[in-house]
């Protein structure tokens, strides 16, 4: 058995003492239980799947994908379990935690100016892609395998897991990068509870998909600057920014109040559910965030800076 073959089947966790706080009923997809340690573990082994199926991913070739956050670990993490090359393109970071952990299992890491943001990190990608022989460029933003696996995998395993609690979900709300996880996920949940709202998570300081324009800000894998090729606004019930200094206290919260050591991209859409719950309409709502990530890969100065 390899690692990878632990990959999805991660718990659905209620916050109970959250929960009681606030008045509704908050469960967390806690991703941060699969072996590499967020939901990108899905995605990603699925795009070395299709590699290898299409053709396009040989034994002598590699893989060339543009990724600043999980999917970039996790594809690491895989391409070296099965002995593949990685090159992979990213934003000047604020600080070296992740390249180095991307260093360590051998991936190759091209930096592109942090003011070009992930646009240019992209394009910088797409020659890559064309220039390395045998290459292989999933493209996550426009690629519809993130979506289907969430589909397949996470979407369907909340719906037993609902089943199993004998709860029924109102709202569900994730972050967006690519947007695979809650075009794929929500998709499903709408197939099986129509009424569902579904919530798109962005940093405020790069609120595009709120009408804003692209800018910096320090959460890994959200707030890309552009609207994805996959991610369908029709699907979207509604889009919540989110600032870092309320993120931050959400976080201290998971840790205080439930002992969960979540990241960022996931304590942004318990933000995003406080936010909601200013309104009426949701309390006492039964409401899932998606839980991306794990605490480690955020730990810094900015968790230091916010009580």
């Amino acid at each position: 058995m390899k690692l990878s073959d632990a990959i999805g089947g991660t718990p659905l966790i209620f916050l109970e003492t959250i929960s009681r706080m606030i008045g509704a009923n908050i469960f967390i997809k806690y991703e941060a239980g699969n072996p590499f340690g967020s939901s990108l573990d899905r995605t990603a082994l699925r795009y070395i799947q299709q590699g290898i199926q299409s053709g396009k991913l040989t034994p002598d070739g590699c893989i060339v994908e543009a990724s600043s956050g999980d999917l970039a670990v996790s594809l690491a993490y895989l391409c070296a379990e099965n002995r593949i090359t990685l090159m992979l393109v990213m934003p000047q970071p604020e600080d070296d935690r992740i390249p180095r952990l991307l260093s360590l299992l051998r991936a190759e890491v091209i930096f592109t100016p942090a003011e070009g943001g992930m646009r240019a990190a992209v394009q910088t990608a797409v020659n890559v892609h064309r220039d390395t022989w045998k290459s292989f460029y999933p493209n996550q933003f426009e690629n519809e395998e993130g979506p289907h696996t969430h589909y397949q995998t996470t979407g369907t395993e909340i719906v037993q897991q609902c089943r199993q609690m004998k709860i029924h979900p109102d709202v569900f709300i994730s972050g967006v990068g690519s947007g695979a996880t809650l075009m794929g996920t929500g998709k499903r949940l709408r197939e099986e509870y129509p009424e569902i709202q579904l919530v798109a998570v962005e940093p405020s300081e790069s609120a595009v998909l709120s009408g804003g324009k692209p800018g910096a800000h320090g959460y890994r894998g959200i707030g890309i600057g552009f609207r994805p090729k996959i991610f369908d606004s029709r699907l979207v019930s509604h889009v919540v920014p989110v600032d870092m200094k309320n993120t931050v206290r959400a976080c201290h919260r998971l840790l205080n109040k439930e002992a969960l050591p979540c990241g960022l991209t996931t304590c942004a859409n318990l933000h995003a559910a406080l936010q909601l719950l200013q309104d009426v309409e949701y309390r006492n709502k039964n409401i899932i965030l998606m839980g991306h990530d794990a605490i480690e890969r955020d730990l810094g100065n900015r968790f230091l800076s916010y009580g």
